[in-house]
């Protein structure tokens, strides 16, 4: 997940304070998906994610960094 400092500057103890706009979102899912596909790009992410799925992808993203924080 050092993908997500790199990309946003952001620790990833900071990931739950993160605003969640579009490009966060699509980096967070990014950075989770090349550990399966080492070729998939943000673009691709971006093409995937729209208006009628985003607010639920940003609600499990947003559940994620609540359970990375009780972890640390």
């Amino acid at each position: 997940m050092a993908e997500i400092e790199d990309q946003l500057g952001v620790p990833l103890s900071e990931m739950g304070k993160m605003n969640m706009s579009m490009k966060n979102v699509i980096v967070l899912v990014w950075a989770g998906l090349i550990q399966e596909d080492k070729e998939i790009t943000q673009e691709d992410v971006g093409e995937m994610i729209d208006l009628e799925n985003f607010e639920e992808v940003q609600g499990k993203i947003k559940a994620f960094g609540t359970v990375q924080g009780k972890n640390e």
